[in-house]
């Protein structure tokens, strides 16, 4: 009962991601549209430039809400971040529409704007950089995947703190913390991929070990020097039919016969 309950809990997963990837899809070819057909048979004036950035905002939040959809399937933590970078981007379009419309000029509503433009990008990558995770992987690709999500995650936080609740600009200090936290979440991120390809080699070099004496193996005795090899090769002579036996001359035997006499 409880494998019956996983498995309809897996299909309905599926069928939801299934849902979100063809509405994602659908959406992004609906702007893909109207961007052309503005910037073909459109004029350049406000309100075409605000439909256009609706389409470039539209677009980067659908793709990143798409990256969330993927692992909605996992049954570990990772879902949740998936179902909160879908939050994230769902959100982020709302704000930015409405900044870009005009609906709303306050100070809160940019600063909210801005924090949730920063954490958005941090949970694509760590959507990214989870999803690529599986349990053939050692523990270095763990700990290298795992290291870049926490340093692009604390940058964003930071930022999107400061975005939100700084009230004076940041000191010297604050860009050198975001730079290395940059730095070091790009060398985790560039690393994880090399080392899970380096594992991946070194397993394969690590294949079963040929045996001493086999064939194929390192001074393995040929055919003919393989012990054996001859009872082999009468096994295989005894199965011949045997050979015709020749005639004896008679009459060269009575010859001898007659001249022994």
């Amino acid at each position: 009962m409880q494998l019956l309950r996983s498995h309809a809990h897996r299909l309905g997963d599926e069928s939801l991601l299934r849902r979100l990837a063809e509405l994602l899809g659908g959406t992004l070819c609906v702007v893909a549209g109207f961007a052309i057909w503005f910037l073909v048979a459109g004029s350049f004036d406000p309100t075409a430039v605000k439909i256009l950035g609706s389409t470039a905002v539209t677009s980067l939040c659908a793709v990143g809400g798409l990256v969330g959809a993927t692992l909605l399937e996992r049954e570990d933590s990772r879902r949740g971040v998936g179902l909160v970078t879908i939050l994230l981007a769902a959100v982020d379009l709302a704000l930015a529409l409405a900044a870009i419309w005009s609906l709303s000029g306050s100070e809160a509503f940019f600063r909210a704007l801005g924090a949730v433009s920063v954490l958005l990008p941090a949970c694509v990558h760590a959507c990214l950089m989870l999803g690529r995770v599986r349990p053939r992987d050692g523990r270095a690709v763990r700990g290298l995947s795992g290291a870049a999500v926490a340093f692009a995650m604390s940058g964003a936080l930071i930022l999107a703190g400061a975005s939100a609740f700084a009230t004076s600009s940041p000191g010297d200090w604050f860009l050198r913390l975001l730079g290395v936290l940059a730095v070091l979440a790009t060398l985790a991120t560039l690393l994880a991929p090399i080392v899970r390809r380096l594992d991946r080699d070194r397993s394969r070099g690590r294949g079963a070990p040929v045996a001493p004496g086999a064939p194929g193996a390192p001074g393995a005795p040929g055919a003919e020097d393989t012990p054996g090899a001859g009872r082999a090769d009468g096994a295989r002579e005894s199965q011949l039919p045997p050979a015709p036996r020749r005639p004896r001359n008679h009459s060269l035997t009575l010859g001898l016969d007659g001249a022994g006499r």
